[in-house]
């Protein structure tokens, strides 16, 4: 079994969630419902005398009044929130920053990336690189573009059938 010490990603993620305690006092999980954002305190779950016991009484929505949320990932640097939704016609990625943590003039919610995508189910933020990646499950491509939404580029679409979930290392490049 590996420790913290064997493997620099289990390294990687000690420090991130040492930093989520300073952040927000507690670990937090986001997640996607089909109509928000939200995040709920992780500390709830570890305190709860039994499985049966955990509530989502401590739930926060971030984001409230989508039609159709799927994927989420975050960039912690700058406290923004992406997610996909696929909308009636076709799918867009979406920002959110909260104000307060290094955030612009522009904070709020801002469409990142429209226009060639239709159903992007899976998404992944590269902190490191500044990057953006989904797997579109309709166009049967990879995609990147900048997180403000720029440089949109197809990675990967040969012998691809429905991608659907991603994810990413960018420790490793």
């Amino acid at each position: 079994m590996a420790t913290r010490s064997d493997c620099p990603l289990l390294r990687q993620f000690f420090q991130w969630n040492k930093l989520l305690l300073l952040y927000a006092g507690a670990t937090q999980l986001l997640f996607t419902t089909r109509s928000d954002v939200s995040v709920i305190d992780v500390a709830d779950w570890r305190t709860a005398a039994s499985p049966s016991n955990v509530t989502l009484s401590r739930r926060r929505s971030i984001v409230t009044g989508l039609e159709y949320a799927v994927a989420v990932d975050y960039v912690w640097s700058d406290g923004s929130v992406y997610w996909s939704d696929l909308t009636r016609v076709r799918g867009r990625i979406y920002r959110y920053q909260a104000a307060g943590v290094n955030a612009t003039p522009a904070a709020g919610v801002v469409v990142v990336v429209v226009g060639r995508l239709e159903a992007p189910d899976g998404l992944a933020c590269d902190w490191v690189g500044r990057k953006l990646y989904w797997a579109d499950s309709e166009t049967d491509r990879i995609e990147v573009a900048n997180l403000d939404g720029t440089w949109q580029r197809v990675l990967y679409w040969r012998d691809i059938h429905q991608p659907r979930a991603i994810a990413l290392d960018p420790t490793r490049g």
